[in-house]
């Protein structure tokens, strides 16, 4: 049946250039491709399906027809989930924002056992954020597993992967009497001590104050040449962790294992030991930037002090330092983020005089810095009998009109990548926010991604192409005033544009 439908199709391609004296030979072809096409429109697994790789890194997308009609577009992750490592007994959740024209389809599947249980696994679709959720309550072992979120409509497909670890409980702790707990534990009286793997785990994780008490106990004397090892291990784990950015396990039958390694400033892109290099892989932690930096807190002694700072993209977690250490979620810090993950805060509680020093908060290759400055408690001595005198509160007007303290800054995108934008605005009441291009508004327009958060307003072009030349602008209002910022997006390649304003 299918054959001859598609040999109907074939008649009828050929019967529509016989007008002329005779068929030619590329019309023929064209009838042969497009035969092809339709068998694999039925059959999206086919081998003849166009495959290609999306501009989230380990996504890989089939496409159903080889010419798509205007305006239509295959399904692709604009987010997609990440991995999650969890305790066993916890809720473990995935997330992934997709888009496409029609509107994909989106499902789940695990690669060594089923999701069929729906009182353990349940998926959502939050309207408000359009995120796909996949839910996991009470983890156990058994969950460990590499999960595929599948994005489908009529035009092609598009498919990522990412993995549940589940912990039996929580990984050990960092502080210093814990390290000597290990050490009297593992002590090893040997010459040799510096090729105990022990022993550089503890190094790797003790204070400097500590190392030569540490290479007494496992028998190390030679402290001068430890140090210059150690640093060189510090760096090799730190090249380690960004390597694991780069690792892809896609594969749609889950037999093959897909790695990407950087070679100067190219991407080596291995499948089951064989080499494919890609040109300059983008991941998402390089579009990431600050739109407001960490500023200096002064503290009292005692009192909680609170870094904050908003980013640009949305981003799980992020890496916080003080003072040359990465900081832990724990009883002296509290790291925390909002529901959208782009504001990331670090709390510091009961603040003391060693707490004073230069604090950091850091995504990919970009940080900001900021001091915290912890001055002497002002109570008075116990015992010591004083008198508050409290000042009358009075009223005051917090309103204000709207203000732009991060403007929009100029942009050039390559042809065919995406354009983030982002600017910050303040104003009290909540300023109205309005989008232009070329002095037309883009609110209305489902070709532009556009949010306000918090006071931080974003527009996102997925495919840039000649099209979107031109001045963009952010208007923002309130009851009080107006407050306007604009910048010129260029496309690489094309001619550029300079606007002249007359007076």
């Amino acid at each position: 049946m299918r054959l001859g439908r598609y040999c109907i199709v074939l008649w009828r391609t050929f019967s529509w250039h016989t007008v002329g004296p005779l068929v030619s030979t590329e019309h023929c072809l064209k009838a042969t491709a497009n035969l092809r096409i339709l068998a694999d429109h039925d059959d999206p697994t086919a081998s003849t399906a166009i495959r290609r790789r999306s501009k989230t890194s380990g996504v890989m997308i089939t496409q159903y027809l080889a010419n798509m009609p205007e305006g239509k577009s295959t399904p692709d992750f604009q987010c997609k989930p990440m991995a999650v490592t969890i305790e066993k007994g916890k809720l473990a959740a995935f997330k992934a924002v997709v888009t496409g024209d029609p509107k994909p389809d989106v499902s789940w599947r695990r690669a060594k056992g089923t999701l069929s249980d729906k009182e353990r696994f349940q998926t959502k679709y939050d309207e408000s954020t359009g995120e796909h959720i996949l839910e996991i309550h009470k983890v156990s072992v058994a969950e460990t597993d590499t999960y595929k979120c599948f994005a489908a409509n009529e035009y092609g497909k598009a498919v990522c992967t990412t993995t549940l670890t589940v912990t039996e409980g929580k990984t050990s702790s960092t502080n210093p009497a814990d390290f000597r707990k290990l050490l009297k534990k593992s002590k090893v009286e040997r010459a040799d001590g510096e090729s105990d793997e022990r022993f550089w785990d503890v190094m790797l994780k003790a204070d400097r104050n500590d190392y030569e008490r540490i290479c007494s106990e496992f028998g190390v004397k030679d402290l001068h040449s430890i140090l210059k090892k150690l640093d060189e291990k510090k760096k090799e784990r730190s090249q380690n962790k960004r390597k694991q950015d780069d690792i892809i396990p896609y594969d749609e039958n889950g037999t093959e294992k897909h790695s990407l390694k950087s070679v100067g400033r190219t991407k080596n892109f291995s499948i089951n030991g064989k080499s494919h290099d890609v040109i300059l892989y983008f991941f998402a932690v390089s579009k990431v930037d600050f739109v407001i930096k960490i500023q200096e807190i002064k503290a009292e002694e005692r009192e909680d002090a609170l870094f904050e700072c908003v980013l640009t993209h949305p981003l799980p977690n992020i890496t916080w330092m003080g003072k040359g250490n990465i900081l832990e979620d724990g009883e002296k810090y509290s790291l925390t983020m909002s529901d959208h993950k782009l504001i990331h805060r670090l709390l510091i509680k009961d603040c003391q005089m060693l707490d004073k020093g230069i604090y950091s908060a850091v995504v990919g290759n970009i940080s900001c810095n900021a001091w915290l400055v912890v001055e002497a408690d002002s109570n008075p001595a116990p015992g010591e009998k004083f008198l508050v005198s409290v000042p009358t509160i009075k009223d005051r007007d917090l309103r204000c009109a709207p203000s732009f303290i991060v403007p929009l800054k100029l942009h050039t995108a390559p042809k065919g990548y995406e354009c983030y934008m982002s600017c910050a605005v303040k104003g009290n009441p909540k300023p109205r926010i309005t989008w232009y291009r070329n002095h037309i508004s883009l609110n209305t327009n489902t070709n532009y991604y556009i949010s306000n958060t918090c006071g931080v307003c974003t527009m996102l072009i997925l495919r840039v192409g000649p099209k979107d030349m031109g001045e963009y602008s952010v208007i923002a209002e309130n009851s009080l005033g107006r407050a306007e910022c604009s910048t010129i997006l260029n496309v690489r390649g094309e001619k550029k544009i300079y606007w002249l304003y007359l007076q």
